[in-house]
C-alpha cells in the first residue's frame, strides 16, 4: 500500500493506493471481471479510525479467449495502482489502514490467494508524497466511473 497524501488530520481524508505488480503474462481481475473472472474481495474491518473506503478502479483491459462460446474477462496486466480515498472517523486520532485481500491471478491457469496488508497513516510521509500526483491523475482519468464505496466493516 502506498500512502499518497497524509491529510487525515486536516480534512478527515487520506489518499492512498494499492500497488499490484504482476509477473509477465499474469492477469489480475477488475471488480467487474466478466462472467468467468474472479472479482477481488477486500475486508477493511481490522482498520483503526477508518469510517469508509472508496476505491477508484482504473479502466480495465478486456481479454478475449477463443473458445466456444468466446470468453471475455476484464482486468489488468503488468503493474498498476488502485487509488483509494479513506475517510477517517476522528481527525485527531492515529489511523491504521489494514486490508485482507482475497484475489485470483491467471495465466494458463488461475491461482486463488490472499494477502494481509497494513499501513500506519503517519508512517513515512516524505517518501509517500511522490505518489500523490500520480494517484490524483489516475482518479481523474477514470472518467465517469464512480468509486466503489466499501464500508470499513464489510467484506
Amino acid at each position: 500500500m502506498l500512502l499518497a497524501e497524509d491529510a487525515g488530520r486536516s480534512s478527515g481524508k487520506v489518499l492512498a493506493g494499492l500497488e499490484v505488480a504482476l509477473k509477465p503474462g499474469w492477469q489480475f481481475y477488475h471488480e467487474k471481471p466478466g462472467e468467468y473472472g474472479v472479482a477481488p474481495k477486500f475486508d477493511w474491518s481490522e482498520s483503526r479510525n477508518v469510517k469508509a473506503v472508496y476505491l477508484h478502479w482504473p479502466p480495465p483491459k478486456e481479454f478475449r479467449y477463443s473458445v466456444n462460446p468466446p470468453v471475455i474477462t476484464r482486468g489488468y496486466i503488468d503493474s498498476f495502482i488502485i487509488p483509494a480515498n479513506f475517510t477517517v472517523s476522528a481527525r485527531d486520532a492515529e489511523t491504521e489502514i489494514q486490508v485482507h485481500l482475497e484475489y485470483a491471478v491467471c495465466n494458463e491457469f488461475c491461482i486463488v490467494d490472499e494477502v494481509r496488508l497494513s499501513m500506519a497513516q503517519f508512517a513515512d510521509v516524505k517518501i509517500a508524497r511522490r505518489y500523490a500526483e500520480k494517484i490524483r491523475i489516475m482518479i481523474s482519468s477514470a472518467g465517469d466511473e464512480k468509486p466503489s464505496a466499501i464500508p470499513a466493516a464489510s467484506r
